[in-house]
């Protein structure tokens, strides 16, 4: 039996997983952008590459497929790649 069907039978009650985990999930996003909001103020490109590694974590966790496509710059922070995923996160959290 594959993980995808065992994970099926078990949350086989309209996505009540993802839904119980939406909001903490989108807790984390808007979290993470204060953190990026810091590295970008002080340079600090660790802190940056820690924080999107995270940020795409949580994309890819929780299927937010514009977060997960979308081509960051990892590894020097800057404010372009800051506002577009506010913008993403903004989408999010308003359901678009």
């Amino acid at each position: 039996m594959s993980f995808i069907s065992v994970f099926q039978k078990k949350y086989n009650c309209g996505y009540i997983f993802f839904h119980s985990l939406f909001p903490d999930a989108l807790k984390l996003l808007q979290d993470t952008l204060i953190v990026l909001d810091r590295a970008i103020e002080t340079g600090d490109s660790n802190e940056w590459r820690g924080t999107m590694e995270a940020v795409k974590s949580i994309a890819e966790d929780m299927c937010f497929l514009r977060i997960k496509r979308k081509k960051f710059n990892m590894t020097e922070p800057n404010r372009k790649d800051y506002y577009s995923l506010v913008v993403c996160v903004n989408d999010i959290a308003n359901l678009r």
